[in-house]
C-alpha cells in the first residue's frame, strides 16, 4: 500500500490524495483517489486523508487477523501513526487524525495490524540500483503520486472554473 498527495500552489493549493496497492511483480492491483475534504488544502492533510481511505478499504475487505504495511513518503503520517491517538489529538491535524483513530479501533476489533513506514518520495532508478529502496517501493510511490495528481488536477479544474485563483505575484 502506498499513500500520496499532490497540490497546485502556492496561493491556490488544491490537493488531491491517493492510495494504491501494488504487487511484487509491479502491477497496480487497485487504488483510490480524491479531492481533499477540507477548506484547508495542505499536503499533510491530504496525506492523512489518504491513510484514512486506505484503512477504510482494508476494513471493507472483511480481512481479519492480518498485518498490512502502508508506505508513506510523508513523515507526518508515519510519526502520527507511531505516536498514537493522544499525540495526534494535540497536532495541527487533530480533526483529520480523529477520523483515522476511529478506524483504528475497528482494526483492533478485527485483529488487523497496520505498520506505517517511511519511504522516500520520488524514488529514482539510481536509488533502486544502489539498494537504498526497492523497485516495489518506487513503483508504488509513483502510482500513488500519479493518482493523487489526477485527483488534484480534476479538483483544481472544477474549482478554478468557479473561483478566481491568484498566483503569488498577484498578491
Amino acid at each position: 500500500w502506498a499513500l500520496s498527495s499532490f497540490s497546485f500552489g502556492p496561493r491556490c493549493a488544491w490537493c488531491g490524495w491517493a492510495w494504491c496497492q501494488v504487487t511484487p511483480q509491479l502491477t497496480l492491483l487497485h487504488g483510490q483517489k480524491g479531492g481533499l475534504q477540507s477548506i484547508y488544502h495542505t499536503v499533510p492533510r491530504a496525506e492523512t486523508q489518504a491513510l484514512e481511505y486506505a484503512i477504510i478499504a482494508i476494513l471493507a475487505s472483511q480481512a481479519a487477523h492480518t498485518t498490512y504495511t502502508i508506505r508513506s513518503d510523508n513523515a507526518g503520517v508515519v510519526i502520527g501513526w507511531t505516536k498514537g491517538a493522544k499525540w495526534c489529538a494535540k497536532a495541527d491535524l487533530a480533526t483529520a487524525w480523529a477520523r483515522v483513530w476511529v478506524l483504528h479501533d475497528q482494526l483492533q476489533q478485527r485483529n488487523i495490524t497496520i505498520n506505517v513506514v517511511k519511504i522516500k518520495g520520488h524514488i529514482q532508478d539510481q536509488d533502486v540500483e544502489a539498494g537504498h529502496w526497492t523497485a516495489l517501493e518506487q513503483y508504488g510511490n509513483q502510482q500513488a503520486d500519479r493518482l493523487a495528481g489526477e485527483a488534484a488536477e480534476k479538483f483544481f479544474k472544477r474549482l478554478a472554473s468557479k473561483y478566481q485563483c491568484f498566483t503569488a505575484s498577484q498578491w
